[in-house]
């Protein structure tokens, strides 16, 4: 019996590493996890007003059949009387907001959530809530989820947070002026 030399060895397993690869290109668009398409983040200094903003976050998935998902998230400094949030989005990059997104403590009714053309009434959409989210101590996370074809973007939606006043005249804005990003 004539043993192979190292030469095929090598051929051999190079070939095999070829194939593995090959199989795994293959395989990799069969995942079922989104695609993370952009994210910007803005942050706000503690004011010490009922419900603090503390950061914001917009992200964009790709989801698996190619459409998008828009996430909003607020952090605030922990508040015992819940929160409200008033989300302006900037979906079309002119100088205003084209929708808006309230968010409203659970507690609030069976639609936290829900997605309003600028100056209309009526929701466009609802969307999903989650405060479920491991968090840092003394600081709460809440989640606004929606497909992005709801708002229309053409460009890169932009943002701004206000936390209306719960019990006295004091609200959060979030930046204090303009939008996140700029």
């Amino acid at each position: 019996m004539v043993r192979p030399t190292a030469r095929i060895i090598r051929q051999k397993g190079i070939r095999m590493i070829r194939w593995t690869l090959a199989i795994i290109c293959l395989l990799m668009p069969l995942t079922s996890t989104p695609a993370l398409a952009y994210v910007d983040r803005g942050t706000d200094p503690e004011e010490g007003v009922t419900v603090d903003i503390r950061a914001s976050a917009r992200k964009v998935f790709v989801t698996e059949n190619n459409g998008r998902t828009l996430l909003i998230s607020v952090r605030i400094y922990q508040s015992e009387l819940g929160y409200s949030f008033l989300i302006r989005l900037d979906s079309r990059g002119d100088q205003r907001a084209d929708f808006r997104m309230q968010i409203l403590d659970s507690s609030a009714g069976p639609n936290p959530c829900r997605i309003f053309r600028t100056g209309r009434s009526d929701p466009v959409a609802r969307c999903k809530v989650r405060t479920d989210v491991p968090r840092v101590e003394g600081v709460t996370l809440v989640q606004g989820r929606v497909g992005a074809r709801r708002v229309h973007p053409s460009k890169r939606i932009r943002w701004w947070v206000e936390a209306p006043p719960l019990i006295d005249d004091s609200s959060d804005r979030a930046p204090d002026r303009g939008w996140y990003p700029d």
